[in-house]
């Protein structure tokens, strides 16, 4: 082949070979193109697919929630439930939980009894009171909730009672308790208002009868002649008596000087009437008030005008009421002595009513050997009560009296503990008083605000004033119930022992029968129809005088009581308007 026919030939193939490019990348150019458009095809029908039936979810997923829940919590033992509550609460914190509020709810006291095995007597009796504590959770989700409850169940001390429920309108209601009493006092105050009222009303009534009566009595004092020579005759006729009282009493460093007065018809007695100064008696218990003053000068350099003023007021008070307790106990001693069918002939009895110089009249106290005597006959009388706790006594009367003697002795023993108790409560309420006035008193002298420091001041003001009458009340519960009780406890012990000697008397009487002793069977039973005999007088005579003076006693205690509590209304209402008009 020559050279121009191969480069012909090279031509050629290089025509083709661009002919064949320019028909490939036309070609590629043309299938991309195509792919592309059926790609933006396919979106476009995706998302024409989505708008259609995709759901849009407007908000977001949430946990169900069973709202406000109060977990409560209640025992027996306050420190343990304190201790889990404190627990609960931070547990709850730590897993998320939104605490809205915690509380303490009222205890519930439950009354307990205790019977005897195989009877229905009561053995013990005693109150158990019931602890309640509340924890109070917002959106408890049941997701972590049911795990919070595990847990709690877990970690339950025994004795701890676990209950959760929603919260309702009567559980926020039963946390305001104290509201029903202030409605109770609202009442309280209205009954004393009534009470008021038809007092005056009765007081009205009385002063129109009263004066009427006097009219009345005016108008027939002509119809009435009274022969007064003879009176003197008529008094001198009537039954044999004797009153004993004390008139005056002084207070002097470790005694008391009494003036007793007597007034009697017995012809034993030289002078009718007389008023003697007789030897003091033991001085009166006067330790907690010389400890008191002892305070009391110590910390006067120390104190306040008006604190010196106040705790001097308060140890007068005390003072003066042990001086009327020890007056009216010797009142009572006397008058005893006087009432007593043996004790009023006895000779020293006479003797201390009308002997003129007390210094004259000495007494002198017990010697070592007459202590020793009476301890060992305090000894040997208890040893006979127990050896002659079963002797059986042959007549049903003194039998009787004995038993019920035994019991009524435990009966006023148990009251007159209780009594003292009581009183030493209120007199430990007056103490708590006095602080409490005394916190008021210091707030309100630093108190920037003239408004509110006179408030204060006031609020204190009337606490002194309740204090003072919890004071008194204290006092005369003292004297009026505890001392009496305290009394006839001693009374009572007096009348057993005098049975137990009566039951010495019956046992000796049977010991010569046994023993046919004629001589000391007949003074055996002259000693024992004697002491019989008066024995049964004494029990009468106890039966009467113990139902007057407890009546006596009662009554005075409430009328003193409602005195003071008319006193204690009219202060607080008082000092009720006091305080708005200050706010007004």
């Amino acid at each position: 082949m020559s050279c121009q026919a191969f480069r012909k030939c090279l031509k050629c193939i290089s025509i083709n070979t661009n002919a064949k490019l320019s028909f490939l990348n036309s070609f590629l150019t043309r299938k991309v193109s195509q792919a592309a458009q059926s790609f933006d095809d396919e979106e476009n029908r995706n998302l024409q697919s989505q708008a259609l039936y995709e759901p849009i979810f407007e908000k977001p997923f949430q946990l169900p929630s069973h709202g406000v829940v109060n977990v409560v919590i209640s025992g027996y033992d306050f420190v343990v439930l304190e201790h889990f509550q404190s627990y609960i609460h931070k547990l709850a914190r730590l897993m998320g939980f939104r605490i809205a509020n915690t509380w303490a709810s009222p205890a519930r006291k439950f009354q307990c009894t205790v019977y005897k095995i195989g009877s229905t007597a009561i053995s013990d009796q005693f109150e158990l009171p019931k602890y309640e504590r509340n924890v109070q959770i917002e959106d408890f989700f049941s997701s972590t909730g049911s795990l919070l409850i595990d847990i709690i169940k877990t970690d339950l001390p025994e004795g701890v009672t676990l209950n959760i429920k929603p919260h309702t309108a009567a559980d926020e209601e039963y946390r305001y308790i104290p509201d029903l009493e202030l409605k109770e006092q609202q009442k309280l105050l209205e009954t004393v208002n009534i009470m008021e009222e038809s007092e005056e009303r009765i007081e009205e009534v009385a002063d129109v009868e009263a004066e009427r009566i006097g009219k009345l009595a005016i108008s027939k004092s002509d119809e009435i002649e009274i022969d007064r020579e003879n009176l003197a005759d008529v008094v001198e006729s009537e039954e044999p008596f004797l009153t004993v009282d004390i008139s005056d009493a002084l207070s002097e460093k470790d005694k008391i000087k009494f003036t007793v007065h007597m007034k009697t018809n017995f012809p034993a007695f030289t002078q009718k009437e007389t008023s003697v100064i007789p030897p003091p008696p033991p001085r009166p218990d006067f330790d907690t008030s010389r400890e008191k003053l002892q305070k009391l000068s110590e910390g006067e350099p120390t104190m306040t005008r008006e604190e010196f003023a106040k705790m001097k007021a308060e140890l007068e008070a005390e003072y003066l009421a042990t001086f009327k307790k020890t007056v009216a106990m010797h009142g009572l001693f006397l008058n005893r002595l006087a009432t007593h069918p043996v004790l009023k002939d006895d000779s020293n009895f006479q003797i201390f009513l009308e002997y003129q110089d007390a210094n004259g009249l000495n007494i002198r106290g017990k010697n070592k050997k007459e202590k020793l005597e009476s301890i060992w006959k305090r000894f040997s009388t208890s040893a006979d009560e127990v050896l002659l706790s079963n002797q059986k006594d042959s007549e049903p009367f003194f039998e009787h009296e004995k038993n019920y003697l035994v019991e009524y002795y435990g009966h006023v023993r148990e009251a007159t503990s209780r009594s003292d108790k009581m009183t030493k409560h209120l007199k430990n309420m007056s103490d708590v008083m006095m602080k409490i006035c005394s916190s008021l008193e210091t707030l309100g002298g630093i108190e920037k605000s003239p408004e509110l420091s006179k408030t204060v001041l006031k609020v204190a003001e009337t606490y002194e004033k309740c204090r003072k009458l919890e004071a008194r009340v204290s006092s005369d519960f003292d004297l009026k119930l505890s001392d009496t009780l305290r009394y006839f406890m001693r009374d009572t012990q007096a009348a057993k022992d005098l049975l137990y000697r009566r039951l010495r008397c019956l046992a000796t009487l049977e010991t010569a029968s046994r023993n046919l002793d004629q001589l000391d069977k007949q003074n055996a039973s002259k000693e024992y129809e004697a002491i019989s005999e008066k024995a049964k007088q004494e029990l009468e005579e106890y039966k009467v005088r113990r139902v007057a003076a407890f009546k006596k006693s009662l009554v005075e205690l409430a009328e003193l009581q409602h005195k003071h509590a008319k006193t204690q209304v009219h202060v607080l209402k008082s000092a009720i308007a006091s305080l708005k008009e200050m706010s007004a």
